[in-house]
This record gives structure tokens, C-alpha cells and sequence, in this order.
């Protein structure tokens, strides 16, 4: 019964989350970083599209000349869990389907690519923090 109960109030709660605003926070939370990359001129570009009819939960990146294992490593000992694959693989060191389905199997961005997510509770400030460490990291790695 308190299971059941509990699934009712988080029932409620996803009801009345405004998903538009959230998908607003997190296209706010990709250009954050996307303006501190461009800032500190580091050599990327995104995975996909920020265009249309996607979800801006997810920002994935080709970091050129950053490996993807070195960018996971890193960004974790900063304390930030980010990943190299798609979300339905995650916990393997298999390269992301996704990407070579994209771009190929033997396209750079295989190895040098990590997913960015957002949650509802990410802030701003964590964000920032979180794009700082990035600009450090590839300043750092870069080939």
C-alpha cells in the first residue's frame, strides 16, 4: 500500500511539471556551455541537431582530439558523471551505435564524443561549474 500511495504522488508531481519550461532550462543549460567552448576557443562541434523536434535534456559533443575514456576519467575526478555512449548502453566501453549509425565507424567522433544530460533538478550554477571544468579539461587534452 505505501508503495502504491508513493507512485500516486509521483504521478501528481509529473503531471504538474511544466515540461515546456523545463525543455526551455535545459536548451538555456546547453548554450552555457556551448558559449563557454566557444569562448575559450575549443575545437568542437555537436552530435546531432539542436534543431526541430528533439529533446534538450541530452547535448552530446565531439570534442576534437579529446578521447572520450580521458574526458570521462577527468570530468568524473571533478565530480561530473557524464558518458560516452547512448543512454541504452550504458555502463559498456563499447563505442556509441548511435554515432557510428551517424557518422560511421570509423569517424573520429567515436572516440572522442561524450553525452551531457540535464535533470530536472540541475541549476544553472552547476551547469557553469560544469562548463568550466570542461573548458579546463580540453585545454589540457587536446591533441
Amino acid at each position: 500500500v505505501p508503495g502504491i500511495a508513493g507512485f500516486g504522488v509521483a504521478a501528481q508531481e509529473l503531471r504538474e511539471m511544466d515540461k515546456k519550461q523545463l525543455q526551455e532550462n535545459y536548451r538555456k543549460f546547453q548554450q552555457i556551455i556551448l558559449d563557454e567552448l566557444d569562448k575559450n576557443d575549443i575545437d568542437y562541434e555537436i552530435n546531432g541537431s539542436l534543431k526541430g523536434a528533439v529533446s534538450h535534456h541530452v547535448l552530446n559533443l565531439w570534442l576534437k582530439g579529446v578521447g572520450t575514456y580521458s574526458a570521462l576519467t577527468n570530468l568524473d575526478l571533478n565530480g561530473y558523471a557524464v558518458s560516452g555512449g547512448s543512454a541504452c548502453t550504458a555502463g559498456s566501453l563499447n563505442p556509441s551505435h548511435v554515432l557510428e549509425a551517424m557518422y560511421g565507424e570509423n569517424s573520429p567522433r567515436i572516440e572522442e564524443s561524450i553525452r551531457i544530460s540535464f535533470g530536472r533538478f540541475t541549476t544553472a550554477d552547476e551547469v557553469k561549474g560544469f562548463a568550466d571544468s570542461l573548458v579546463k579539461m580540453c585545454q589540457r587534452l587536446s591533441k
